[in-house]
């Protein structure tokens, strides 16, 4: 009996273990291949199941990049928590409830993300981003809580708006200034940022003898 014990023992301290023992890479294989996340790809994955990090992450053609990740696991739902390790500067949560087992359907929590981009015509612009949570279900995004903050550091304005999502995953905001006036709008996909910008609050009266908006693109 005692033989019978300890293999019973150690079978169970094996699958208690094997989470944390088991590479990363082999686990989101699967994962991917079981849920047919075609739209999912990465370059290399190190760690384990609760915590590690993930290189060259993109989602739906955008890049998301490389970032550290820590895994909470409890009978309601899978909580990944996130913070970038590259020159892109975010944080968030994944999170799956189990309640839905299509793995398919998820939400993001918490996404802050602050990067400064130069540009010929403008100059430096900041964007911010604040998402308090996004809906995706069966890999598109259904609804979307959030604001984005576009700022001008050489005129210090400052322009913001709320957040939209369209067609599958393509993202959204018209932006307002302090009179909530509609000053232009940005779209985010395939790893661009696309905007446009009235002249009228460039400052720039040569520019505006020409056009009526400044348009941009941002490779992310």
């Amino acid at each position: 009996m005692n033989r019978f014990l300890v293999i019973f023992i150690f079978i169970l301290v094996l699958l208690v273990s094997l989470p944390f023992i088991m590479p990363a890479s082999l686990v989101v294989e699967r994962v991917i291949k079981n849920a047919n996340l075609t739209n999912i790809s990465y370059s290399y994955i190190e760690g384990n199941f609760f915590n590690g990090r993930i290189y060259d992450l993109t989602y739906n053609d955008n890049l998301v990049g490389d970032f550290n990740y820590d895994s909470h696991l409890s009978l309601q739902n899978l909580d990944i928590r996130f913070v970038s390790v590259d020159q892109n500067n975010y944080s968030g949560r994944f999170i799956k409830e189990f309640s839905n087992y299509n793995f398919s359907d998820f939400s993001l929590n918490d996404i802050k993300s602050s990067n400064e981009f130069n540009m010929d015509n403008l100059g430096a612009l900041l964007i911010d981003l604040d998402v308090k949570k996004a809906t995706f279900k069966n890999n598109s995004c259904t609804s979307i809580e959030g604001s984005l903050i576009l700022k001008i550091k050489r005129l210090r304005n400052q322009f913001s708006g709320d957040l939209f999502c369209r067609d599958g995953n393509k993202y959204g905001v018209n932006l307002l200034d302090n009179s909530n006036r509609r000053i232009g709008s940005i779209q985010l996909y395939e790893s661009k940022i696309k905007g446009s910008l009235s002249t009228e609050v460039l400052s720039d009266r040569r520019l505006a003898l020409f056009t009526d908006e400044l348009s941009f693109t941002i490779d992310l």
